[in-house]
C-alpha cells in the first residue's frame, strides 16, 4: 500500500484508493504509507507509515491526498536544497501537524 511520490505531482493522487492507505484493525484508524524516492532515502528507509487519526473512509481519502501534496512539496524542497538538513522524524512531524490542523479545522478536509 504505497503512495507514489515520484514524477508528476498528481501521479500518486490518481492511483486507486486502495494503494493510498490501509485501515489499522486495532484502532480503526487509516494509515498512509509513503514511499521515499530513491534519491532521498533516509538511513536506508524506503518508506514510512503515518496514522491519519481518522477511521472515516471519505475523510481519510481527503487527508491522504492533502498529505501526498505536502510530502511531494517537502521532497521537492529537499531536492532543491531549501530543506537540506531535515530528517525523517522532522518530515513526520510536519505531516502530523498538517493532520492535526486539518482535523481541527471547522470545514474538515479543506484546510491546505
Amino acid at each position: 500500500v504505497y503512495s507514489d511520490t515520484s514524477g508528476d505531482t498528481l501521479k500518486g493522487i490518481t492511483h486507486d484508493i486502495s494503494q493510498l492507505f490501509v485501515k489499522k484493525p486495532s484502532t480503526d484508524s487509516y494509515l498512509l504509507r509513503i514511499k521515499i524516492p530513491h534519491d532521498l532515502y533516509f538511513d536506508g528507509r524506503i518508506d514510512f507509515t503515518l496514522s491519519l487519526k481518522n477511521g472515516i473512509h471519505s475523510q481519510s481519502i481527503v487527508f491522504a491526498k492533502i498529505l501526498q501534496l505536502e510530502v511531494q512539496s517537502i521532497f521537492n524542497s529537499i531536492r532543491m536544497g531549501t530543506m537540506s538538513k531535515i530528517d525523517l522524524n522532522q518530515i513526520k512531524d510536519i505531516l502530523r501537524d498538517k493532520i492535526d490542523r486539518t482535523l481541527n479545522h471547522p470545514n474538515i478536509g479543506y484546510q491546505i
